[in-house]
């Protein structure tokens, strides 16, 4: 603790460790590609490598930027969307026994209409892995069928765990060798593993790279193949791809790191900032920060005879927008000038 006469005291800790236990921070050893996605305009999604090449992604389609996530997402509408990531020795133009791919994702809505969301995916038809939601459930998956090789014929790991209109981390672990073996991979939603089953390494496999939807091919659960489309309609953020295989600390310490590494903040947005008395808007209120929990919103009004709005909302625990709020402009029956309520 610091203090000093006319400032107010100030205090931090210090974390005394004996050498053996870890930190809670994840080292970047090994981190080949991070999207953070906070580029907020233009076609490129830049990478913050720590290891190997640069892998600008580049947005295809109608993928937009938004304001959402950590310090910022992109919004994919599920038609067409999705970030074309360059091939790569880093990712998927060599052999690689060991991997980690860790994303958040908002999704729109979770049932489907009978075609896989892509979150992510690299390969084709006979190697790759992936991430996608189909029918309300997460699936991670990876495959690697040449006979010549391991011929391993694919494990998708799934839960139901998830829900619409929320944030959620999911994180694939591929921890093999060049013969399959069981609990070679790993599937987390929300730091918590959530399956595992066999796995080999995967061998060089030049069929595209996609975030968000699917660039040249990719194999899902029920055995099909898809050359395209499969686009997924939500949001995706802090895109991460280690060549290295994540402890379960590690991947506890990323699906914290969406409520711990953004400033607290309200913001309010209206479909109509005039309205006529006896008429309504809409509020909308957007949070920053801890999401873990649901959030209390008072409000209030600086003139209660020409506007009603409730005291106060809740936005549920993940999201981060409340549901649309009335705002109603009060008809008192008296000729006067426009007025200007100010609400907070």
């Amino acid at each position: 603790t610091a203090s000093a006469s006319g400032y107010p005291s100030v205090e931090t800790t210090i974390n005394v460790t004996d050498g053996d236990e870890p930190t809670g921070d994840v080292s970047d050893e090994e981190l080949v590609a991070h999207w953070k996605m906070n580029d907020a305009m233009g076609k490129i999604a830049t990478d913050s490598p720590h290891y190997g090449a640069y892998h600008a992604a580049t947005l295809r389609g109608d993928t937009t930027w938004n304001t959402n996530g950590l310090n910022g997402a992109i919004s994919f509408d599920g038609r067409g969307d999705f970030l074309d990531v360059p091939n790569s020795k880093d990712i998927n133009t060599a052999i690689h026994g060991q991997r980690t791919i860790s994303l958040w994702f908002y999704a729109e809505e979770i049932t489907g209409n009978g075609t896989p969301q892509v979150l992510f995916e690299e390969g084709a038809r006979n190697k790759g892995l992936n991430l996608y939601l189909d029918q309300g459930r997460l699936y991670v998956g990876g495959w690697n069928k040449p006979s010549r090789e391991s011929d391993w014929s694919g494990t998708f790991l799934s839960t139901s765990s998830i829900t619409p209109e929320t944030w959620h981390h999911v994180v694939l672990v591929l921890d093999a060798t060049s013969t399959v073996q069981d609990g070679g991979l790993v599937g987390y939603l929300d730091g918590v593993a959530f399956g595992s089953g066999e796995a080999s390494q995967i061998w060089t496999h030049a069929g595209g790279v996609g975030i968000g939807g699917v660039n040249d091919g990719t194999r899902f659960h029920s055995g099909s193949f898809n050359q395209d489309g499969a686009g997924y309609a939500g949001m995706i953020d802090e895109v991460r791809i280690y060549n290295r295989a994540l402890s379960q600390q590690d991947v506890a310490a990323l699906a914290n790191e969406l409520n711990t590494g953004r400033i607290p903040t309200l913001s309010l947005s209206l479909t109509s900032g005039t309205i006529a008395e006896g008429d309504r808007t809409w509020l909308l209120i957007s949070r920053q920060g801890d999401l873990t929990s649901e959030l209390v919103v008072n409000l209030a009004v600086d003139d209660s005879s020409e506007i009603a709005v409730a005291s106060s909302i809740i936005i549920p625990s993940g999201n981060i927008e409340s549901p649309p709020i009335p705002i109603i402009g009060i008809n008192d029956g008296i000729v006067d000038p426009d007025q200007i309520v100010t609400m907070a």
